[in-house]
């Protein structure tokens, strides 16, 4: 199996495995002969000799391949700065301790978003327009407050005063979209939510937050508030992207996980595994692999059928942690093979260069002739130096079972 440095700068590990090894091995079978010891002593310096080169081959092809990447990206997105993103409405409930028991009245004001928390904006696992999911539909039946794009929303005409929670459910989608659908959001004003993620967020976020969590649960008759609860759902889920995209990453997970739990306690499992399979694809940007792992199954188990994004992701995440382990890495790749269409062509080219890459190391198994049929010059070198040492360890050590499995293994 040559699979295993697919997923990894497995060629240094792998040529100071079998260096040492070989050396050990060599310690406890002496060779009985000058003929014998001299060929192993050759073997040993042309082998000592190549590894280096070809570590210095494989970091320059590395470093040529990134750069020219790099310029690939740049030139084809440039302007690429709106970004967008929809979820499924589906099912799902756990209450997340503060889930609406955040008060209208606002905590003293922050301020604008200092130069220092204005970070770059992350791209999001959906590009595109954004449009509702089925059963929380945008806007309200009363006071008008469809938002018309790509100007600011508009302002609901009942009192936001009032005590109809109709009505406060109206204002609430109207701060929502004043803050989502903002074009300057540096200059938005910010305070500390206390109550929730702990982390600052902008004033009229919050404050959209606590009006949609009390209007929805005072909500009736049940089926109205279980809309109206995927509805505050949805909108707490965008809220979550918004703030993922600029890696506000405390505030963004947060609303992940309380997006999932307010979905499941409406019946909508597809929006509770969505913002779980987004939290998992923005925690493996921010170098959490591990959480990123664990929300990511927790995903799959509400909803995996309308979920590509999940198995995808954790397949990756499993690949690149399997090391020398043979058969996770074997269930990875065929968890990576058998997901869906990604909500994203940028994650859908990602999805088929791991196919194509894939299946190209499965073919150079069989033989080494298929290294000339890789698609970049580091696949050829790693293909044919893994091939050389498995021929070289057979050469010299073919009566040794110990160094056979070395072989399986570094392959």
């Amino acid at each position: 199996s040559f699979r295993t440095f697919s997923s990894g700068s497995a060629l240094p590990h792998a040529a100071l495995l079998l260096g040492a090894r070989r050396a050990r091995d060599l310690r406890a079978h002496q060779p009985t002969t000058l003929s014998s010891r001299l060929r192993f002593r050759s073997v040993m310096a042309a082998v000592t000799a190549a590894v280096p080169r070809l570590l210095l081959i494989n970091a320059f092809a590395h470093g040529v391949f990134a750069m020219a990447a790099q310029g690939v990206a740049h030139g084809s997105r440039s302007g690429a700065n709106a970004l967008g993103g929809s979820a499924s409405s589906g099912s799902g409930a756990t209450t997340i301790p503060g889930a609406g028991a955040m008060s209208a009245a606002s905590p003293p004001i922050v301020g604008a978003a200092p130069e220092a928390a204005r970070p770059n904006r992350t791209r999001s696992p959906q590009d595109g327009g954004s449009s509702p999911a089925s059963g929380a539909a945008d806007g309200g039946s009363r006071g008008g407050s469809k938002s018309v794009a790509p100007g600011p929303p508009i302002e609901p005409t009942v009192p936001e005063n009032s005590t109809d929670w109709e009505d406060a459910f109206l204002w609430g989608l109207y701060y929502s979209k004043l803050v989502v659908e903002a074009s300057e959001w540096p200059t938005l004003m910010w305070m500390y939510d206390g109550d929730g993620s702990l982390a600052a967020v902008p004033n009229h976020m919050l404050r959209a937050e606590g009006m949609l969590a009390s209007a929805a649960r005072a909500a009736s008759p049940a089926s109205k508030k279980r809309e109206k609860l995927a509805e505050a759902a949805l909108r707490m889920y965008y809220h979550a992207k918004w703030l993922a995209e600029r890696n506000y990453a405390r505030a963004a997970e947060w609303r992940y996980r309380e997006a999932s739990s307010v979905a499941q306690e409406a019946k909508r499992s597809v929006l509770a595994a969505h913002s779980l399979s987004r939290l998992g694809y923005f925690l493996m940007h921010w170098k959490r692999p591990d959480e990123a792992r664990e929300v990511l199954r927790a995903s799959e188990k509400l909803n995996i059928k309308s979920n590509p994004l999940a198995p995808f992701l954790y397949g990756v995440l499993e690949r690149q942690a399997a090391g020398a382990d043979v058969e996770r890495l074997k269930a990875a790749e065929e968890r990576i093979l058998s997901a869906g269409k990604q909500p994203s062509d940028e994650l859908e080219a990602d999805r088929q260069d791991l196919i194509r890459e894939i299946g190209f190391w499965r073919l150079a198994e069989e033989s080494p002739r298929q290294c000339l049929k890789a698609h970049d010059l580091v696949q050829a070198l790693i293909c044919g130096w893994v091939h050389l040492a498995v021929a070289v360890n057979r050469a010299c050590f073919g009566g040794m079972p110990e160094l056979d499995g070395l072989a399986t293994e570094t392959s």
